[in-house]
């Protein structure tokens, strides 16, 4: 069976382990892909030593999205499902999540929810093409206000990608069974100020001072890397 449809997107990437070259698709995967994407998520899962840093997708939404409330795009390697990366709309748990952020009920959000890299494609910026790619879709829907994410405060290539596509951090703050998230938000239309009140660096370890900063009104809005450490660069207008 010919599982392929419409691409949105090829290159050529490198296995880390072998060094080999391959050429890539990226697509967009439904229901049919299911079962092929359970298995690769668990497979995936399993190679992940710290299991905070990964929420497992259940089929059920899954299914949600491929029923029209989301989008699951998918890298293709020799036929085979290398990566995926899954987004949804319009349930309620992502309404609750915009009410804890103060979004006003009336906007339309959208999640960016999880990636999943086979270890041996990772360092291929596979996940940041895959965020593009989903958030050039919701732009040209053209009906969205925000887009939310969730990550762990030591998913360093999450956290990267998420803000090469111009999220910030909002809050961070206890989810998924007391597993410590930073909660992004992306808003669509967004007029870019060319200058900032003020600018704070805190290290991306040192959660109270983290917390106390998003408390008074800074964001963040980008990882730097500085002297063997990561930080946060947080901005107030």
């Amino acid at each position: 069976m010919n599982l392929k449809k419409k691409m949105w997107g090829r290159g050529v990437l490198i296995d880390c382990y072998t060094k080999n070259e391959f050429e890539y698709e990226i697509i967009v995967l439904d229901y049919l892909w299911i079962d092929i994407i359970l298995d690769l998520q668990t497979n995936i899962y399993n190679e992940i030593n710290d299991k905070d840093l990964y929420v497992q997708i259940t089929r059920s939404e899954f299914i949600d999205v491929f029923n029209g409330m989301g989008l699951c795009l998918g890298v293709i390697v020799k036929d085979n499902l290398i990566a995926f990366r899954i987004s949804s709309f319009g349930d309620d748990e992502i309404k609750k999540l915009a009410d804890y952020c103060k979004i006003d009920g009336k906007a339309k959000v959208s999640f960016i929810e999880a990636t999943a890299i086979l270890k041996k494609f990772r360092g291929n910026r596979l996940q940041n093409k895959m965020t593009k790619l989903t958030m050039d879709y919701f732009k040209k829907e053209n009906n969205f206000h925000y887009a939310l994410s969730t990550v762990s405060p030591i998913n360093i290539p999450s956290i990267k990608s998420l803000f090469h596509n111009e999220f910030e951090i909002i809050k961070l703050t206890n989810m998924y069974g007391s597993k410590l998230r930073y909660i992004f938000q992306y808003k669509f239309n967004k007029i870019r100020k060319e200058t900032v009140l003020d600018i704070l660096l805190v290290s991306l370890l040192e959660y109270n001072s983290i917390k106390e900063a998003l408390n008074e009104g800074y964001r963040g809005v980008a990882i730097v890397f500085k002297n063997n450490i990561h930080y946060i660069k947080f901005v107030k207008d």
